[in-house]
């Protein structure tokens, strides 16, 4: 089995980067964007991680700490959606109840 190259990870890792920071731009909107099969792609990225000498894993670790982060913002950002959406939703039902 071949090793895996940093350049063999790179363009799925640019494309789940992307991925986040468009979800997150897409959640700024109103737009909850499909998780479905994410995980699996972070999960074939880890794999080859893994499998990867020690020096390429030293490459990949900036590009992951990236990917972490967008990860992490955009949790927070779909968190923060959530709560502004119930805030709406217990308003209009505290003003419904007052008619």
């Amino acid at each position: 089995m071949n090793t895996p190259t940093f350049e063999d990870a790179m363009p799925e890792l640019e494309a789940l980067k992307k991925f986040f920071v468009t979800a997150k731009q897409a959640l700024g909107n109103g737009t909850i964007t499909s998780m479905v099969g994410v995980d699996q792609r972070i999960s074939k990225i880890c794999q080859q991680v893994q499998k990867a000498s020690p020096d390429m894993q030293q490459q990949y670790l900036p590009e992951l700490n990236t990917l972490i982060e967008l990860l992490n913002g955009y949790e927070q950002a779909l968190r923060d959606f959530q709560a502004n959406q119930l805030a709406e939703a217990a308003k209009a039902v505290s003003e419904d109840a007052k008619s």
